[in-house]
């Protein structure tokens, strides 16, 4: 058949194969555009541009994608946002407990927002609540003490169900009731979300860290990140 070589042809070959075959092409008819498109494009191309190996091209493209995308990492102080969403149920006008995937979906807003760029570029990559709670006893005799019937086992892995939905993973530290009466207090979460959110934002290379916090104690995490380069959000 005419035009056709044994072997393959070296990309010299190839590029002058492919100049003949344009350069007696049309380009006066608008269906001909395309094929004045291909021939400059050829005629800027050195043949080594014109043979990389189709790997090489995927790797191209992964790193154009990564190289705008925005990775958002969100830690959440879970005694905080409990106390904000218990507001938003008892007290506010909506009277709803407040959505976790929505609230991806609002940081995700804000994020391209304030980097500029479109909001398909910004994704969530990693999702983390950290907070402490009962044991499964402690939690059994506080039951015993409601009036109200509720079952805190109950609305506690209601709530897990809800993390592990919208991708958020529950780190839980435990809290002894006391035996004086006094409410429990947390103890050591809010080192392990500021060592969990360090490590991470260095490891995953995270362009942005958001922390849901009203915390003045992360004011030393945020610090270390920024001298990563990991711009914070809170």
């Amino acid at each position: 058949m005419a035009g056709c070589m044994l072997g393959h042809p070296g990309p010299e070959a190839r590029v002058a194969g492919w100049g003949a075959r344009l350069a007696g092409s049309e380009v006066d008819s608008p269906n001909n555009y395309v094929v004045h498109t291909v021939r400059t494009w050829l005629l800027t191309r050195t043949p080594e541009a014109l043979t990389l190996s189709p790997q090489h091209s995927e790797r191209e493209d992964q790193e154009l994608v990564d190289s705008k995308l925005t990775r958002i990492g969100i830690f959440y102080d879970g005694s905080y946002f409990a106390h904000v969403s218990d507001y938003y149920l008892h007290h506010h006008e909506r009277h709803a407990r407040i959505s976790i995937q929505g609230m991806h979906e609002l940081i995700r807003d804000e994020v391209s927002k304030r980097e500029h760029t479109e909001m398909r570029h910004c994704q969530v990559v990693e999702a983390h609540y950290f907070r402490g709670r009962f044991s499964a006893d402690d939690a059994r005799r506080h039951d015993a003490t409601r009036q109200d019937g509720d079952s805190t086992l109950y609305r506690e892995r209601k709530f897990e169900d809800a993390l592990i939905k919208a991708g958020v993973t529950p780190h839980f530290l435990p809290v002894f009731a006391s035996d004086d009466g006094r409410p429990p207090r947390e103890k050591g979460i809010d080192v392990w979300l500021a060592l969990e959110a360090f490590d991470l934002a260095h490891r995953k290379q995270l362009n942005m860290v958001v922390l849901v916090t009203g915390d003045g104690d992360y004011v030393p995490l945020v610090r270390k990140l920024h001298a990563l380069g990991t711009r914070v959000m809170v």
